[in-house]
């Protein structure tokens, strides 16, 4: 095959059409962000309906498709971002709760205070962790409260 072929064979499973008012390169872009997002969130998180995530860094591109997927199987989502303007979008894209961990509640340690604050909770409940920095667990919500 040629580098800039004119055709291309390929399995028809392997390609979805692409909706009018879609341009190739938002097209192309979607299983980027959204690829790892669903990885993240199916293979490696199993998230499902009733559970609280945590999602850090929400705010990027595979934080904001984490917060969209997790809130379509039904979790309660905890968004993580660096402004107030950040977590006021992620409301508004969804999330039930933010965190900006950059702010002063957290006593100016940001994201350390609250892996130290989940890690505390996690030595009397030890529970495997699922992977990257999805985290799960059902006391992530007294966390984001107390913040």
């Amino acid at each position: 095959m040629a580098a800039w072929p004119s055709s291309a064979r390929r399995a028809p499973t392997s390609s979805i059409k692409i909706p009018d008012g879609v341009s190739f390169a938002d097209a192309a872009a979607l299983p980027v962000a959204y690829g790892t997002a669903l990885r993240m969130m199916t293979t490696n998180g199993h998230v499902a309906t009733g559970e609280k995530v945590l999602i850090l860094g929400a705010s990027g591109g595979v934080g904001v498709c984490c917060l969209q997927l997790a809130k379509l199987a039904g979790a309660e989502v905890i968004a993580c971002a660096g402004t107030d303007a950040k977590a006021k979008r992620l409301i508004e894209l969804g999330a039930d709760k933010t965190i900006n961990y950059v702010d002063a509640r957290l006593r100016g340690r940001g994201l350390h205070a609250l892996r130290q604050a989940d890690a505390a909770r996690r030595r009397h409940r030890p529970r495997r962790r699922r992977g990257g920095e999805l985290h799960r667990r059902r006391h992530l919500g007294e966390v984001a409260e107390g913040a």
